[in-house]
């Protein structure tokens, strides 16, 4: 091998082949035709199946447009309710408009009623002082309100699970009158 070694001496490594064993083999031009055949088909069932999903898509996309149509009429219902609303929210203002000197009349009450507040102040401090002394009550009651929080947390879960639901059933309601 990179020696001039006489071919008879050479050795070669792996397993012995029995030569005799050996199977000559033959050319079978059917066989080179078949295995394009098989591609082609499998590539035929790759599309088959691509055309399923587009039709899948397809319905996908037409259930989509239905629910547009179906939720058309109840835009329409709230441009309306929107657009019916448009002079109550006018009258509104100018309500607003004619309270203003009402509302100023309200500001001198108020002052006049600090001048009395002020005057109770002495009465206020006693009462504060009543407050001090119901502090420990009240922190009992929020010592209770906090154990009573995680009762109150685990339920929030069930409820917003609920909601959907009960939205689902108000549209059917509403889509019935």
């Amino acid at each position: 091998m990179g020696k001039n070694v006489p071919e008879t001496e050479l050795v070669i490594h792996g397993p012995k082949l029995d030569i005799q064993k050996l199977e000559p083999v033959i050319y079978r031009p059917e066989l080179v035709i078949q295995k394009p055949e098989l591609v082609i088909q499998k590539q035929g069932l790759v599309i088959q199946k691509l055309e399923l999903v587009i039709q899948k898509q397809e319905l996908v996309i037409q259930k989509q447009e239905l629910v547009i149509q179906e939720q058309e009429p109840a835009i329409q219902e709230q441009e309306l309710m929107i657009q019916e609303q448009e002079p109550v929210i006018q009258k509104q203002e100018l309500v607003i408009q004619e309270q203003e000197p009402v509302i100023q009349k309200q500001e001198q009450v108020i002052q006049e009623q600090e001048l009395v507040i002020q005057e109770q102040e002495p009465v206020i401090q006693k009462q504060e002082l009543v407050i001090q002394e119901q502090e420990p009550v009240i922190q009992k009651q929020e010592l209770v309100i906090q154990e009573q929080e995680p009762v109150i947390q685990e339920q929030e879960p069930v409820i917003q699970e609920q909601e959907p639901v009960i939205q689902k059933q108000e549209l059917v309601i509403q889509n019935r009158d």
